[in-house]
């Protein structure tokens, strides 16, 4: 674990917790659910603050037809300025550091990051992953059926 994932995991002890909870509590995914933490202290500046917000669904949703069961967790790191609350940047590192620390390391493993042409309209990019879980909430690899480009393992060295 790096200085921000210690950190983080210290200082939020039931971030995982909490999450792990609501994906169990998120059932078989046919019903969509979201989860949020935050706004905190980002790692990096004191004057922004970190929020995280996870989508959970049925991985069907992400199939132009019948797809495995099992979930799709989508998590959105996104950063805003504390004095006035307009968005701003969150680094690679601490963004991989808070979703590491949110999934753990065996759900990390097959994480997912979206990666995605420059992003248009107003703020910076947001950092999205996306993980697949099958029916027993084991992380699993993309499901071929699922439609889209643009996933790249987190752990892969070739990432952007």
């Amino acid at each position: 674990m790096d200085e921000f994932g210690s950190r983080i995991h210290y200082s939020h002890m039931l971030l995982q917790e909490g999450f792990r909870g609501a994906v169990v509590n998120a059932g078989d995914g046919q019903t969509r659910h979201t989860w949020r933490f935050g706004p905190e202290g980002s790692m990096e500046s004191s004057s922004i603050k970190v929020t995280i917000v996870a989508d959970l669904i049925g991985i069907s949703w992400l199939t132009a037809g019948h797809g495995p069961e099992g979930m799709a967790v989508t998590v959105v790191v996104v950063a805003h300025r504390s004095q006035t609350g307009t968005r701003a940047v969150v680094t690679q590192t601490e963004s991989d550091a808070w979703l590491r620390a949110l999934l753990g390391r065996q759900w990390s493993a097959l994480a997912y990051r979206l990666v995605e042409s420059p992003k248009t309209g107003d703020g910076p990019p947001e950092a999205t992953y996306r993980l697949f879980l099958n029916r027993q909430q084991h992380a699993i690899v993309k499901p071929e059926e699922v439609i889209g480009t643009g996933y790249r393992l987190m752990d892969d060295p070739q990432g952007p």
